[in-house]
């Protein structure tokens, strides 16, 4: 396996209600990619795993008008067959300025 993932299904439960106007979502191949805000996906609504099988993804919430105060989290793609996948692991991540963001990725189907 290989499989079209929508990332942003996650985005709502990586926010965990914290305001979409005052916070942004990115995902990221690797964790340092993650912390250094580099090269986030350009299209995770349209996202295909570069590993087969299985799949970390890196999740980075970042106050808009302070970049400074960002989290990163992960969580794992998992490819069973071309018709089922699923966005797996619980993850929390601690962001840089203090405080906790906790989320369950969603379980989604290939598109």
């Amino acid at each position: 396996g290989f499989a079209q993932f929508d990332l942003t299904v996650n985005n709502e439960s990586v926010l965990a209600g914290l305001d979409t106007d005052l916070y942004r979502v990115d995902y990221f191949e690797s964790y340092t990619m993650a912390q250094q805000d580099l090269l986030a996906f350009e299209e995770p609504n349209e996202y295909y795993n570069m590993n087969p099988f299985t799949e970390m993804v890196y999740v980075r919430v970042t106050k808009k008008n302070d970049p400074a105060v960002f989290g990163v989290g992960s969580f794992k793609l998992i490819v069973h067959s071309a018709s089922k996948v699923q966005m797996a692991a619980y993850t929390t991540a601690r962001p840089k300025q203090g405080g906790f963001i906790n989320f369950m990725p969603a379980t989604v189907r290939a598109l």
